[in-house]
């Protein structure tokens, strides 16, 4: 590809970042995060830390205010997620409903067997600080145009299947926009593959997440998304797992950028391999990288390599998080000598991997154009 070519892509990609917080100006907002008007009465009990519904209480309230903004739906037990799909299938005005997740949920029991949420949702899914514990399919299928994922941790995934053109921690295939969110565990697909989304596409965003999970895809795999285009928005984002693509491309960031930005974002996974191409940014790159960095020891296996030069002095730095990826301590919590974590939540991991603790030969880069 010719610099031309680059430049423009470029260019073009910028323009469209500076669109996307116009867009999301209402989830991006702190205010946004939470839901302070008082919840509708439920009267539930408490065993071990689980909380447990009543014998005579409904699986969502019976409110019909309930499902604003004000007064989301509220979700406690995995058997209501597991019906979640269903629900929206048959109650049309729920799909932009709001949902909230009040208690710590493990699916493990369920295995492969529900149903997750499909094409119809375009409402938002408060995690509220929660994780969803030993999930074998992407929460969502698909995420619409509008629909948002935020606050939730997903944690100790085996994600094997159910995704819509890919599989990913959270969602399958994401037009919409997932924030706040982190994956451990693992993710496979036999298409696409990413941490968080298989695909982000037409003016997606991901936005203040990472991704600790091991990422293998049969096409496009990446560290936060498989493929990304359409003018889709990864911002504040890393990654530590590793990523494998058997018959395509894959990337600490995407396997595949095409017509989008990935801005402030850092790569500092184990190792990266493909059939095809393989970077430790992005694998088959042709939109843009900007302000973005990589651990320097980085494994490339893929026939074409493109290493990142990320010193371990400076991933363990305060300033290196705070100051040149700009993360916002309204969001994170960042410390010396520790990855940083979401705030809100109880971390499941912030200490530096060993193998970047034994890295040597330090270099520093804040941009690349692969």
């Amino acid at each position: 590809m010719n610099h031309k070519r680059i430049s423009i892509m470029l260019s073009h990609a910028i323009v469209l970042l500076l669109f996307i917080p116009a867009q999301y100006a209402t989830a991006l907002s702190p205010v946004a995060f939470f839901f302070d008007t008082p919840q509708k009465s439920v009267d539930t009990k408490f065993d071990s830390g689980r909380v447990i519904l009543p014998d005579n209480a409904t699986n969502y309230s019976d409110d019909p205010e309930d499902g604003t903004e004000e007064r989301p739906y509220l979700i406690y037990t995995a058997e209501q997620i597991a019906n979640l799909n269903s629900r929206l299938v048959s109650n049309v005005s729920d799909r932009t409903a709001h949902f909230k997740l009040m208690a710590d949920v493990d699916m493990s029991e369920y295995g492969t067997n529900w149903t997750n949420i499909g094409s119809y949702f375009k409402g938002v899914f408060d995690g509220n600080f929660h994780k969803i514990i030993g999930i074998q399919k992407p929460l969502f299928q698909y995420l619409a145009t509008g629909a948002s994922v935020k606050q939730l941790g997903i944690e100790d995934c085996n994600i094997i299947t159910g995704g819509s053109y890919g599989n990913g921690g959270v969602v399958g295939d994401c037009y919409g926009m997932v924030e706040r969110c982190y994956v451990t565990g693992s993710v496979k697909s036999a298409d696409r593959a990413g941490g968080i989304a298989g695909v982000l596409r037409d003016g997606g965003a991901i936005v203040d997440c990472y991704n600790l999970a091991d990422v293998s895809g049969a096409y496009t795999s990446g560290g936060l998304v498989g493929d990304m285009w359409g003018g889709s928005v990864l911002y504040h984002c890393y990654n530590t797992g590793n990523i494998t693509s058997s018959r395509d491309s894959a990337g600490g960031f995407a396997g595949f950028l095409t017509v989008g930005v990935i801005w402030n974002c850092v790569s500092i996974g184990p190792s990266v391999s493909s059939y095809y191409e393989s970077g430790a940014y992005v694998g088959s790159n042709y939109g843009g990288v900007q302000s973005s960095y990589a651990y320097r020891f980085m494994r490339i296996d893929g026939l074409t390599t493109n290493s990142g030069i990320l010193r371990l002095s400076r991933i363990s730095s305060t300033s290196f998080w705070s100051d040149d990826v700009g993360l916002n301590t309204e969001a994170w919590v960042i410390e010396n000598g520790k990855l940083p974590v979401l705030r809100g939540f109880e971390s499941p991991q912030d200490e530096i991997p060993e193998y970047i603790k034994r890295g040597r030969f330090p270099c520093h880069t804040s941009f690349t154009s692969q």
